[in-house]
């Protein structure tokens, strides 16, 4: 019987990796601490006599409820409070699956769940989610409650010689409660101790694998032109052309032309960065965060990776 509630449960953590579209791999203090609240809802059943079938068990006692859940952001060395409304019954045991976070202080009522996390000095930008465990049944459930949020700043040297820097441009964060804010940076290339890059380029920062591996990935693409944003707005205005007079619509029109031909122009726009990056072949930089530096590789394509090396400093919040 107990197999078998572990198959379920294992079953529907699967189903929830899927569902958030994210692959986490715990880390060794929460896999330690996930087994011990696993063996305490074993011995409780074992205790009570329990035989249930694990649908049956849940129903007796039931999955704890999160009703409100929001991404609360924290920065290094700095600490701050996670607050989950909804239904916990006595004994609901919370985990943060990511070890960096330290817990404070907790507390738990039946209708809320408070804590204290702290994170240290010298983290990444990374994240949490946070696990609800029901005493008995062992039902889960979990919400993305923690960010360690904040503009950083990556300085690579290449074994090429190219030096990279990454520099923090925007976030954007999504109303979906189950989805990690977006973080775009500019990434210059320059050769040897150059002043001026060479190529500058967008790159997009992914950091799903941060928590189990302070693992990140910087997706490159050619910056977008200020003529690029022009035509956007542009066309948002075509959109409402019943508010334009004949003049105001002959006047768009001849803008959005102009740009138009500007922007196809091989010699200069979005036409001459593609071919800028074409040449370079490279696509993006993988890196990990060690005790010992900031080590990778750039991603290129036709000369494989080139192994990259360097430093990450936090620059301060968003």
């Amino acid at each position: 019987m107990t197999n078998k509630l572990t198959e379920t449960i294992l079953a529907v953590a699967v189903v929830a990796a899927l569902t958030f579209g994210v692959a986490r791999s715990a880390t060794n203090r929460y896999k330690e601490r996930l087994q011990a609240i696993e063996a305490t809802a074993q011995s409780e059943r074992k205790r009570l006599g329990l035989t249930d079938k694990p649908k049956d068990l849940v129903a007796k006692y039931p999955t704890p409820e999160i009703q409100l859940c929001r991404l609360v952001t924290v920065l290094p060395g700095s600490t701050a409070e996670v607050v989950i409304k909804g239904k916990f019954a006595p004994g609901t045991k919370f985990l943060f699956e990511n070890d960096i976070f330290g817990v404070v202080k907790e507390t738990v009522t039946a209708g809320e769940y408070r804590a204290t996390i702290s994170a240290p000095r010298n983290s990444g930008p990374t994240y949490a989610y946070l696990h609800a465990f029901s005493p008995v049944s062992h039902g889960e459930v979990s919400c993305l409650a923690v960010l360690v949020g904040g503009k950083y700043q990556w300085e690579f040297t290449a074994d090429n010689g190219w030096r990279i820097r990454l520099s923090p441009v925007s976030q954007k964060t999504s109303p979906d409660a189950k989805t990690l804010p977006e973080q775009f940076y500019r990434a210059d290339f320059f050769r040897g101790a150059e002043a001026k890059a060479f190529i500058t380029l967008d790159a997009k920062l992914n950091m799903v694998e941060a928590p189990p591996e302070d693992r990140y990935l910087a997706h490159l693409s050619v910056q977008q032109p200020k003529d690029m944003a022009e035509l956007e707005k542009l066309q948002q205005r075509m959109q409402d052309m019943s508010k334009l007079s004949p003049q105001e619509m002959e006047q768009l029109m001849e803008r959005m032309g102009q740009l138009a031909e500007k922007m196809a122009d091989p010699n200069q726009g979005i036409m001459a960065g593609v071919q800028e990056m074409t040449e370079m072949g490279c696509g993006e930089i993988r890196f990990r965060v060690q005790p010992d530096g900031v080590k990778g590789e750039l991603a290129c394509s036709g000369r494989g990776p080139v192994p990259v090396k360097g430093t990450m400093k936090f620059l301060g919040p968003w």
